[in-house]
């Protein structure tokens, strides 16, 4: 068994199934979910052997972000959803909520299950 086959929660823990025993991450769409979670908010740098991994979405908060600020933004996700093999037809898009907070959103089609996924989460202050 790989790691990625086993669920894991944000902060690293792992989860446990009803029975007490490691849970696995759901076939399919779960795995493709918990990959983007890990690349985009890991901080380039924080794997030694993958010095390269990761978006660091967590270094945008404080920003002030207007319409070149949230281009960059949605590049740099589009980019690093670009490089899972279970994602197909990706669609991010970046809106700008106030000049301290943007909501970002990634549809996209599990390349396993053909299920259409929906990603959203807030950036900012």
């Amino acid at each position: 068994m790989i790691l990625t086959d086993l669920s894991a929660t944000w902060d690293g823990d792992l989860a446990l199934s009803a029975s007490g025993d490691l849970a696995l991450v759901e076939p399919g769409t779960g795995k493709a979910y918990q990959r983007l979670i890990r690349t985009l908010f890991t901080n380039p740098d924080a794997m030694e052997l993958h010095p390269d991994f990761g978006a660091g979405i967590g270094s945008w908060e404080g920003q002030t972000f207007g319409q070149s600020q949230a281009q960059a933004l949605q590049s740099l996700v589009y980019q690093n959803v670009l490089g899972d093999p279970d994602i197909t037809d990706p669609e991010v898009s970046v809106d700008i909520v106030n000049p301290s907070l943007v909501s970002v959103t990634v549809s996209y089609l599990d390349a396993v299950t053909g299920q259409p996924s929906t990603f959203s989460f807030g950036v900012g202050a």
